[in-house]
Formats: structure tokens, C-alpha cells, sequence
């Protein structure tokens, strides 16, 4: 895989940019090789599950390396039995231990592939809380997460938005562009009839 405007491999610029745990789990991400058969194996999610735990939870220090192969490598149907799996064996979530053996941006990329696995819609509903909190507005992760995802789910997301949150998604952002938002973000409000629509880069939310 590579940058074809650059003309640079992507994983070279993954490697230069990043460093240790971090680094490791986005080059394995990077070489996508994770199984797509979407086959399960309860007995195989068992002993993933007792590996992880091994791995970290059980032992001083963190056996990286286990994390990194099984949460890069499995298929996402494995991985939600695997975590499953985990739950019923050590009685908490596997984020819990995640947030226990790892910081930094190891914790927020491995909480972020275990996250994305369990519930994508609601992954990339936080994301986009995540880019309205606070005093500003993130414009170009709100672009990014808008126009990346209005054609593919963008629907299941504003519903997970508001089951998570109490608020729709459009209301948030109508309320950001309210607050102040900077012109990059490029976003604007627009009647239609009796309803209100928030359009951000030319995608209607």
C-alpha cells in the first residue's frame, strides 16, 4: 500500500513517524492481514481469549505482541466471540485490561480497533462527539468522519449518536457552527420546507 500522491509507501511513512507499540500495531494494520472468511471457532475464541489474558492481566509487564496478533490478524465475527470469550472468563470488559496494560497512543489504537470491532456505528459516533466537544470544534476530523462515512452508514451512526448521546447529530453540529465555527469547516445550514438540514463539505447530515 502506498502514497500514490507522494509516491511513498505508506508503511515507510508509518515507520518514520511512529515509534514502539504504537508503531508496531499500525504497521500490522498497515499489512492487512486479517482472515475475512468471517468462519468462528468457539474453541478457538476460548483459548485467544485465555491468551490475552495471559498476556497482560496475568503477568508482570505486557506481552504486546499477543495483543497486536490476535486484535490485527482475526476476523471480526472471531473477535466478537474472542471477546466475549474474555468477559466470561476474567468478569470485565477486554477494554478494562487494555487500559491497564497500555498508554498513550497504544491505548487509544487498541482500544480503537477493539471498539470498531464491537459496534461500528456507535466507534465512529464517538469519533464524532469527540470532534464537537469542548471549546472548539475539530473541523477536519468532522469533515473527514462525515464525508468518509455519509455513503456508506451514516445513517446507523446518527442513530447510535443519539442513543449514546440524548442529542441528534445535527442538532451538535448545528450547535457548533452556532458557537463560532471556523470557515474551513466549510459547513452551513440550509432550509428545506419545514425541515433543517446541516451540509458539511456538500454531504447533508
Amino acid at each position: 500500500m502506498s502514497c500514490n500522491m507522494l509516491d511513498i509507501p505508506l508503511e515507510e511513512d508509518l515507520r518514520g513517524d511512529t515509534s514502539g507499540t504504537f508503531k508496531r500495531l499500525m504497521v500490522s494494520l498497515c499489512n492487512a492481514n486479517r482472515d475475512e472468511s468471517m468462519i468462528t471457532d468457539m474453541n478457538s475464541a476460548r483459548a485467544d481469549a485465555e491468551a490475552i489474558l495471559t498476556a497482560g492481566a496475568l503477568r508482570l509487564g505486557t506481552d504486546e505482541s499477543t495483543f497486536n496478533m490476535i486484535l490485527c490478524q482475526r476476523n471480526y465475527a472471531q473477535l466478537q466471540l474472542i471477546f466475549q470469550q474474555y468477559a466470561q472468563i476474567s468478569g470485565h470488559d477486554i477494554e478494562e485490561d487494555i487500559k491497564g496494560e497500555f498508554s498513550g497512543d497504544s491505548e487509544e489504537g487498541f482500544l480503537a480497533v477493539v471498539r470498531s470491532i464491537k459496534d461500528q456505528a456507535t466507534f465512529f459516533a464517538r469519533q464524532l462527539h469527540h470532534s464537537l466537544k469542548g471549546m472548539g470544534t475539530n473541523d477536519g476530523q468532522l469533515i473527514r468522519l462525515i464525508v468518509t462515512r455519509c455513503e456508506i452508514d451514516m445513517g446507523d451512526i446518527k442513530r447510535a449518536y443519539e442513543a449514546k448521546y440524548g442529542r441528534s447529530l445535527r442538532d451538535d453540529i448545528k450547535a457548533g457552527s452556532l458557537d463560532g465555527m471556523s470557515p474551513s469547516a466549510r459547513l452551513k445550514m440550509r432550509g428545506r420546507g419545514s425541515k433543517e438540514m446541516v451540509v458539511v463539505n456538500n454531504q447533508k447530515v
